[in-house]
């Protein structure tokens, strides 16, 4: 987690300290543009979309809090696919500050499936809003580790029939460690 702050840091540093009307050769700091470029470059090939923009137009990884004992946590996309019922999904991995509860989000279209080698769970829009559907245990004792509870209070995350990909995947990370007892 700390080389992903690290990283994010640079960019957003080198994003202010050159904005778009500076011209070629500008110096800020003793820092050249071909310098914040190279850092650039090493960020994109480190780390891939997804990707949001803020109110500033700056691109920054999707990241949040579980507000739980996991900590926070960061979503990458992977060039891996899933297979579920014949169909292809694209693969996003999240890491939480507690390695522990890392997952897997398999997406295709309004359909995301978050997934361990203990649990399979869910999550679809519908009409009445998105949030979890459906949950598979690979195991007896995996069962143990969601609350009922907590899994009903997230049949619906959010209200509408759509939802951006980008919304879905930071809601899923955010929750999942919740259903947790």
């Amino acid at each position: 987690m700390k080389k992903i702050t690290i990283i994010i840091s640079l960019l957003v540093i080198s994003l202010f300290a050159y904005p778009n009307n500076k011209t070629e050769g500008d110096v800020t700091n003793n820092v050249t543009e071909s310098t914040i470029m190279e850092e650039e470059i090493m960020i994109e090939s480190w780390m891939t979309t997804p990707f949001m923009e803020n109110d500033n137009g700056i691109t920054i990884p999707i990241q949040g809090t579980t507000n739980t004992k996991f900590g926070d946590y960061v979503i990458v996309s992977t060039e891996d696919v899933y297979h579920y019922n014949s169909d292809v999904y694209e693969v996003y991995n999240v890491y939480y500050d507690d390695p522990s509860m890392n997952l897997k989000i398999a997406v295709k279209n309004d359909t995301f499936i978050a997934y361990t080698s203990d649990y399979i769970l869910f999550y679809e829009c519908t009409k009445h809003g998105f949030g979890v559907r459906k949950v598979m245990f690979t195991n007896e004792g995996a069962r143990d580790m969601l609350s009922p509870k907590k899994y009903r209070n997230q049949t619906i995350l959010c209200k509408g029939k759509k939802i951006d990909m980008d919304k879905a995947l930071g809601l899923i990370a955010s929750y999942v460690p919740q259903l947790l007892v």
